[in-house]
């Protein structure tokens, strides 16, 4: 992680949605005072507290952490009104659509699991027949 780079792109993500240490927080799972140590560099988040972070946001990780330079967001953020933060949404509205992402998210693991299962078998066959 290039530590400069996530403290910059948070402080953008802070200064463009408008959200303060507190909103920042519930978002990461984490106190106010976590994250203001996160921004100054007293403290490094776990990739958990990122990862929860990056979901409820609709980011690309590797921009947050800084290994790319484009933030990439995800696509059912691109269809939010006015880029609107989710952080917006009442909480019951927040829970529900962390779920439904979190749901989607497992589905797509599992046909990965399951195409990837279908493809050693194929190549199995091949090389039987070989």
């Amino acid at each position: 992680m290039d530590i400069d780079k996530f403290i910059q792109n948070l402080n953008k993500i802070k200064e463009e949605r408008d959200l303060n240490d507190k909103q920042l927080g519930d978002l990461f799972g984490v106190s106010d005072v976590v994250v203001s140590n996160y921004r100054r560099r007293l403290t490094i988040p776990k990739r958990y507290n990122l990862d929860k972070f990056c979901q409820a946001l609709g980011l690309n990780y590797e921009w947050l952490v800084g290994n790319v330079d484009n933030p990439i967001y995800d696509v059912h953020f691109d269809v939010v009104a006015e880029q609107q933060a989710p952080y917006n949404l009442n909480s019951s509205r927040q829970e529900m659509f962390l779920k439904i992402t979190s749901d989607a998210y497992a589905l797509i693991f599992e046909e990965m699991v399951e195409l990837k299962t279908r493809i050693n078998y194929l190549e199995r066959q091949l090389l039987s027949k070989s």
